[in-house]
């Protein structure tokens, strides 16, 4: 039986597709948990939707139970107030003052504490 010679090419091409996959799908082996760079996120607290009274409260607790850590608050920029404040961004801002705490924009609706 004669087979064509291009039948060949095409046997071996699939071989070797078939090799790929084997080698991509293969599970990596993870370096060691000591060995491992581990992103972490600092805890968030998002204050969308509060009444300032409400976001002064929340954020006080918040800091309390996530003491000497960096946390985000979130505060928004205020802009779906009719007047274009951001009560509780500034009412959160001196909170932070008060008690002390250093703090950094992360952007403008956002902070970084160290807690």
């Amino acid at each position: 039986m004669y087979i064509p010679e291009y039948y060949y090419y095409i046997a071996g091409g699939v071989l070797a597709l078939l090799a790929i996959l084997i080698c991509c799908c293969k599970k990596k082996e993870r370096p060691p948990q000591e060995q491992r760079q581990v992103l972490r996120r600092p805890s968030t607290l998002d204050l969308h939707g509060y009444t300032v009274r409400d976001a002064k409260l929340l954020t006080e607790e918040f800091l309390r139970s996530h003491r000497h850590q960096e946390v985000r608050i979130i505060t928004g920029r205020g802009k779906h107030n009719p007047y274009g404040d951001a009560p509780i961004k500034h009412a959160t801002i001196k909170d932070l003052n008060r008690m002390g705490l250093t703090f950094r924009y992360e952007n403008e609706g956002c902070l970084l504490v160290n807690a």
